[in-house]
């Protein structure tokens, strides 16, 4: 995972020149902010830079280690979509620091407990990881029903026909 050909961001399946396989940690410098954590010591950064690590209902599944999870966050940060002007931007856009990140981790944890729980049921329908996963309670709320109390907290939801 996270190597050329794995879909990170402008990925054509050849490093970029000058960036061998080693130096995928340069290329998305400023992209990605490692929070606080005990994982992030062991961590091998060139595995936290592709979607697939997060993206699918079978990838969410498998995330149960601290590691992983930190290793999900990041590969997260990298493959935001980022909008060149911020009042189209959806969610949050890069964080300001390690406080910032540290804080948006547990929300991330947080919301791939909600959605492994919501896909263990087998609804007929998937929830995802999306823009909503590193938001806090308030900040979610202005999406929903215009910011309206009670209008329900499942943001991470996607439906999505079961195969």
């Amino acid at each position: 995972d996270g190597y050329p050909g794995d879909g990170y961001p402008g990925d054509t399946g050849d490093a970029p020149p000058g960036a061998g396989t080693g130096n995928l940690a340069d290329l998305f410098e400023g992209m990605y902010i490692v929070p606080e954590s005990d994982a992030a010591e062991g961590l091998n950064l060139a595995d936290c830079f592709s979607e697939s690590i997060y993206n699918t209902k079978d990838a969410v599944a498998e995330l149960d280690t601290e590691e992983e999870m930190l290793c999900a966050f990041i590969a997260f940060q990298v493959n935001k979509d980022i909008e060149e002007n911020p009042d189209l931007q959806l969610g949050v856009g890069r964080y300001q620091d390690v406080a910032e990140a540290t804080e948006r981790f547990g929300y991330f944890k947080t919301c791939v407990g909600e959605v492994q729980k919501v896909n263990e049921e087998e609804n007929g329908w998937e929830a995802e990881i999306n823009f909503f996963c590193d938001l806090s309670e308030e900040e979610k709320s202005l999406y929903h029903s215009n910011g309206m109390p009670g209008s329900g907290d499942n943001s991470y939801l996607k439906l999505e026909k079961a195969p």
